[in-house]
This record gives C-alpha cells, structure tokens and sequence, in this order.
C-alpha cells in the first residue's frame, strides 16, 4: 500500500467519528474487527513482523473505560501497550484500509 493522497479524514471519515466504546478484557482481534466495521475499512496484518515478536494476536485482551473514542484513537490506544500499531494506506486503486504492524517495522519504514 501507499501513502494516502488525501487527508486521512477524508481517505477514511469512519476512523474520526466519536463513538461510546467501553471495553473489559476483550480479545483484540474482536476490537479490529469491529473497527474496521464501523470505518468501513478493510484490515491488513503484517503476520511476518508480528510473527517475529512473538505476538500472538488471537491470546491479545484489551480493555478500554467507559468513554467517547474516535477509531484511531482507540486503535492507537489499545496496539502501542503490544508493540503495535497502525497506518492509514491505500491500494492501487485509491481505496483505504488499516495495516496492523509492529512498532519497529513501522519505525525502521519511516
């Protein structure tokens, strides 16, 4: 994927809206996909990096208080404690989606 040619709120409106989130040891896989639901976005793993820090995605639970998040905020929330974290990319065609990568891929891709 790309870098996105327009803002990210324009590429993808869906991760800055606010909603009510409030979550209780909840498999993180669940959260994503959630996430992705409501930007109507599709989500991406970088399985290969992630593999090699011996995170395991499925084992992850998150938790989250009570309050209003927007989708970016609660991503960026809820992967940075696991090492990870995630970029806002488009596909050939300039449609968005969400790439799941760790902390020090995402770094050294700078």
């Amino acid at each position: 994927g790309w870098k996105p040619k327009l803002s990210r709120p324009k590429t993808a409106p869906g991760l800055f809206e606010f909603t009510n989130v409030n979550l209780e040891k909840v498999p993180l896989v669940a959260v994503l996909d959630t996430a992705s639901g409501r930007a109507k976005l599709p989500l991406f793993f970088d399985y290969h990096e992630i593999d090699a820090l011996g995170i395991e995605l499925e084992k992850l639970l998150v938790s989250y208080p009570q309050r209003r998040a927007t989708m970016i905020g609660l991503l960026r929330t809820l992967l940075f404690p696991h090492g990870m974290t995630h970029r806002l990319k488009i596909d050939e065609q300039g449609r968005g989606f969400l790439w799941i990568t760790t902390l020090e891929a995402a770094l050294r891709k700078r």
